[in-house]
This record gives C-alpha cells, structure tokens and sequence, in this order.
C-alpha cells in the first residue's frame, strides 16, 4: 500500500478507534474506582470552598500549590457547570482522548511516514491504573508524551519560544504528577544524551562546551521550575511522611510473569484476563523481534533519526530496569510502583517500535490481535463496572437525602479492593463531612483544618469493627450525626461490642443499596420533635414472597430444596437481592454437624453463582437466616435455587421460613 493511502486509511482508523474507545462512558452512570470516589467528592468540596460553604471550610481548607492537582482541578471546574457523574466523564473523556493523541503525536515526532502501531495504543488507556482512578497519572502521561514530543520536534531550532513552550508543558507536568515528571526526566535525559552524542560528533571536541550552552541551556532553564516545585514537594513530603509497614519487592518470576501477561490490562480476574494479555505479550515480541531485521532495511533512512531512536529504546530499558529494581510498595511512599513503572515502559517501548519500518501486514494483524484482546478484555470489565455503579448510585441517592453540613462517621467493614473509599460517594452531589478523605490525608488539594478530624491517620486506615474507641473520641461524640456501616457482617465477632457502644447514641435509620449499608443517626434527631437538622423518612425497599413454609417439614434427606424459580435473561435495572429465613432444630445433630442455608444460581445443570451460611442446627428451634446478593446479569436458563445442604442427613426439622427477594435502593 502507498504512503498516502496507508496515512488515510491510519487516519480514519485512529479518529473512529477514538470514538469507539469511548464506549464504555455510555455503559454506567458511574465510574467506579478505587480512588475515583475521593476525587469527586474532593472535587465537591472545592466547589463548596470556594462557594463559600462554611460547614465545609470549618473541616477542610484550600492548598493550591502542590503537585497532583490538575485532575482535581478540572472535576471541580466541572462541578460548576455539571452533575457529578457528568463531572466524571468529561474528566475520563479527556483521559481517554488525550492518551492516544499524544502517543501518536510522539510516534510522528521520529518518523514521517505512516504506521499502523500508532493503533495499538488504545488498549493501554484502560490500564490497570486508570480504572483505580489514578487520573492525575493518567493525566500526566499524556502530558509527557506531548512534552518529549515538543522536545524531540524543535530541538534542531532551539529558540526562546520552544525553550518556554516545552517549560510550560513541564511545569504543567509537576502540577499534575510528580511521579510522571520523574519518568519525564529518565525519558528526556535518554533522547538528550543521544542528542549531545550527535552533536558532539558533528561539531568536534574544541566547540563542542560553547555549543552546547548556546544550544540546550535555554531548555535546561525552561524546565528549571518544574524541577524545583517536584524537588520542594518530594522533601516536603519524605519530612512528613508516616512509614507504615516495609517495603514490599516482588519476586523476580512475578516480575517476568507480569510482563508475559501485559499486567497494566489485567484488572479484575487474573484467570479471566491474563490470556488476553498474554496475547498483547506475543503481538510486542513478535513485532520486537521483526524490528531488528527492518533494520536493515532502513538503511536509507537519515543516520541522525536511527540514533535518536536508539537512545529512545534507552529511555524505555531505563524505566524497565527501575521496574526490576525498585519494591513494588514502598514504605511512606505508596503501592503499585512497579506497575507505575510498567504502563510507560509498554508506552514507550510501543513508540519505539512505532518508529521501524515493518511489513503492513505485520502491522494489521497484530494491531487485529491487540484490538480484540482489548474487547474479551472489556467483557470482562463491563459488568463489574455497572454492577459498582449501581451501588455507587445508592450511596449517592442516599448522601442526598442527608441535611447538608451533616458529619458523616463511615464504617468500610467489605472486603472489596476496590471500595476503600466507596463512602465518599455520599458527598458528590451534597454538601456532606465524611470523616474519611484520602487527598485531604494526604498532600492534595485540600487539608483537614483540624488534624483530629483525620480519624484514618489517627485509627491506622479504614474506620472498622475494631475501632471500638471511636465511640469514646471528643471529635466523633459531639460532631457526627450519623454513621453509616458498608458491607458489614453482623456475625462477625467484633460486632457486638461496635453496635452496643455505637447505639448508646445512635438510633438505626435506613438501609443503603440493598441492605449492603445501614445507617444510623445520632439520637438527638428524633422524628417527633423540630431540631436544626431534619432527616427525611427512609424509603422502604419493594418485595415479593419467593416461598413461605406453610407446614413444619422434617427428615433425614441431604437437600431440602425450598425454590426453584427461572430468572428472565437481563440485566437488573434494579438492585436485587435475596432474604432466606428458616426456623429449625434438630435433637440428633452433633457439635461438629452443621447445615448450609444456600443460594444458588444454576445453569443446564453448572452452577453459576453460589452462596450459602453454614449454622448448627440446636435441640432447640432457633431462626435462621442469610442474604444473598445474584449476579447483575442473569442469562437464559438461569434457575435460581434455595435449600438446605444437611451432609451430615441427621434427621432435622424445619418448623417455619420464608424467602423474599427486595428490589430498589
């Protein structure tokens, strides 16, 4: 294919994969995230500080002048004009556009001609980072891309106006991520050197000193200031800093495995989504390895462009071997650094192969084979993100039915990863004080104004169970109106002694998304009488019988099967969920014989989704009981089943049960 035809058609290609790549905002309201609901409701607070909320600046104040900024900034600009929700993906909108159109204004930065590679990008802005809501990082590598870009275009000029312009774009960079800008420096160092290596070599040893400062002392004074602000901020920081725990290094197999399954696209099931990967995998060793015998064939090509392309891959091995070399958590600085690392090391590797000549038809196939691992990948991704969604919208529904100014006590008792800071969903959309903010903890765009506030630095992380002396703090005593309990079990052993001292002065109120929260508002707000704050009356969920026991059962069987019900293939408009209730007892269990309340979702004979709670059945009639959260999606032949599991087959008897499903918050 000729070169103009091959540029049209990469063209084309590149805006409708842009669009494509969108997709997935259209998917859900929301964007769930580890750090994403932080963000936005950081992003709220702003807004209400400089609207002039007092409530919110009693707890929280400004602190503008600090890297990790630019993504704060923006959703607070957005909060303005937007919803929250909306805030969000215009902020993700940009995220995924800004990737790819600055990789490919990089590629072009070293070669003329048009490659299909530029294309192979598109997976890697859904990387393992972005969807734990590390935008400002996001963020960031596109500003790199675009900064090493600017450089590598104007460095043969070299004139005031190309120092200041590439200046900017670095300042810019501090503010957004000072670890980004540091991987600016290695990548910028690399084409540097090469660069002084050529016009060493051009201009002679004599010259070479005088030269050189006329040429590239403008650049190292335009990026001076960025220097100086991520200098100032990383000694701020190791000053203050508070060590928790020890470093934590990889194993050198986990490292190579990492890079034989692309880990930056493997998000949710290592199992599901390794092979996909995988495949990327092969796609970059394949192209690697056809690359060295392009070679050759660029024979023709300038002496100046190979070498800097040299130094380009130099660049990339250099961030490489910090991935090898540095933990993957490091004590006072954070996690996931070897996948920080990682994510700009494909990036910039993939520029380099970008800049060879290969076959077309190399080209097309593998740029087919890492187009459709990026969308097995998003089957996976998909419904886990509207399923959180669905959950992020509860919370948000229930913020909003809060007085505003309310002091919000949260309780993460769930053992999802990626929901630490699912409470903060409650402030998007309402004026909220959630006693749990990671930027204000940290060193973002907001501080708490009294550090007694900052309950997570002073109880050792996420609010749980154990933090009994919660209740006996000055701070939450006279402050909090309510608490609000996420994923909890009532069974667990530490639950008795955190409701009791919790309900000495709090009253339960409502459930949250399908009784995965429950809240509780201080006592001095009752119903029946006018206080400052008026909380509004919950909203039961809807229900519906799915059996009723109507007379006592007994035997020895192993499975006592109460429902079987067909569920219609979709997906849940509404957040369902299952309530089995039992009343049994047996006089022939023994102290190591128990039985199972089970919920299952079956399929053509497979199970497909399973749950179930294990209880000792007592000489005695006790209730029992267990909730059950399906799958958002259900499928054709999907059966819904609830029965009793009796391994032991002692002869039990059932007096009374029922099972309801909810639907609603």
């Amino acid at each position: 294919m000729k070169n103009k035809d091959l540029s049209r058609l990469e063209r084309n290609l590149f805006t409708l994969l842009c669009l494509v790549n969108l997709f997935p905002l259209l998917y859900s309201r929301w964007f769930p995230s580890m750090d994403g609901p932080a963000h936005i409701y950081t992003a709220n607070i702003v807004k209400e500080i400089l609207e002039g909320n007092m409530a919110i600046k009693e707890f929280f104040s400004l602190s503008l002048l600090v890297p990790n900024l630019t993504g704060s900034f923006l959703l607070s600009l957005f909060q303005f004009a937007f919803p929250a929700w909306l805030a969000e993906k215009l902020l993700i909108f940009l995220i995924l556009i800004l990737l790819p159109v600055s990789f490919r204004y990089f590629v072009y930065s070293f070669r003329k001609k048009s490659t299909l590679l530029t294309l192979a990008i598109f997976p890697f802005t859904w990387h393992f980072l972005f969807m734990i809501g590390f935008y400002n990082y996001s963020l960031g590598l596109s500003l790199a891309l675009f900064a090493l870009g600017y450089y590598a275009r104007t460095r043969e000029a070299c004139s005031m106006k190309e120092a200041v312009v590439l200046g900017l774009l670095t300042l810019l960079l501090a503010f957004t991520h000072v670890f980004v800008f540091a991987i600016f420096g290695i990548m910028w160092l690399a084409l540097l050197l090469g660069d002084m290596v050529w016009f060493f070599r051009k201009t002679g040893q004599k010259t070479f000193f005088t030269a050189f400062i006329n040429r590239y002392a403008r650049y190292l004074i335009g990026i001076l200031p960025g220097v100086l602000l991520a200098g100032s901020y990383l000694l701020k920081t190791a000053g203050n800093s508070v060590s928790t725990g020890t470093d934590r290094f990889l194993s050198m197999g986990e490292h190579f495995r990492w890079l034989f399954i692309t880990r930056p696209l493997v998000i949710y099931y290592m199992e599901k989504e390794a092979v996909f990967g995988g495949i990327v995998a092969a796609v970059l060793v394949i192209w690697t390895t056809a690359s060295f015998f392009s070679a050759k064939k660029d024979a023709r090509e300038k002496k100046r462009k190979q070498f800097m392309r040299n130094f380009l891959l130099a660049g990339a091995l250099l961030v490489l071997f910090f991935y090898f070399l540095l933990p993957d958590y490091k004590a006072g600085a954070g996690g996931h650094l070897s996948l920080r690392l990682m994510i700009p090391f494909y990036v910039f590797f993939l520029a380099w192969l970008g800049t060879h000549k290969l076959p077309q038809w190399l080209q097309a196939l593998g740029v087919a084979g890492i187009l459709f691992s990026a969308v097995m990948l998003w089957k996976v991704h998909l419904p886990e993100l509207r399923q959180m969604s669905r959950e992020a919208e509860a919370l948000v529904q229930a913020g909003k039915r809060m007085p505003a100014g309310s002091v919000i006590l949260p309780i993460n008792a769930g053992d999802h990863w990626l929901q630490p800071h699912f409470l903060n969903y409650l402030g998007t959309e309402n004026s909220l004080i959630i006693l749990e903010n990671t930027v204000a903890s940290g060193s973002g765009i907001i501080r708490w104004v009294d550090p007694n506030a900052n309950l997570s630095r002073r109880f050792g992380g996420n609010l749980m169970f154990e933090d009994t002396a919660l209740f006996d703090d000055p701070l939450v005593q006279n402050r909090v109106d309510a608490v609000i309990i996420w994923k909890a079990d009532r069974k667990n052993r530490e639950w008795p002694l955190f409701s009791e001292k919790m309900l000495d002065n709090y009253s339960p109120y409502d459930t949250v998304c399908a009784n995965y929260g429950w809240i509780y508002i201080h006592k001095r707000y009752k119903p029946d009488t006018r206080t400052l704050l008026k909380w509004p009356e919950p909203v039961p969920p809807r229900s519906s019988a799915l059996f009723v026991l109507a007379e006592p059962r007994s035997g020895n069987d192993e499975f006592f099967e109460l429902v079987k019900k067909p569920l219609i293939p979709r997906y849940k408009k509404d957040l369902i969920w299952y309530r089995f209730e039992i009343s049994m007892y047996s006089d022939s269990m023994a102290a190591a014989d128990s039985v199972y309340l089970t919920c299952m979702i079956e399929n053509k004979g497979k199970t497909v989704d399973y749950d179930a709670f294990a209880v000792q059945a007592d000489t005695f009639a006790r209730r029992y009981w267990m909730e059950y959260h399906p799958p958002f999606k259900t499928n054709e032949g999907d059966i819904l089943k609830m029965y009793l599991w009796n391994p032991a087959r002692k002869e039990l008897r059932l007096l009374s049960g029922k099972g309801i499903m909810y639907a609603g918050k």
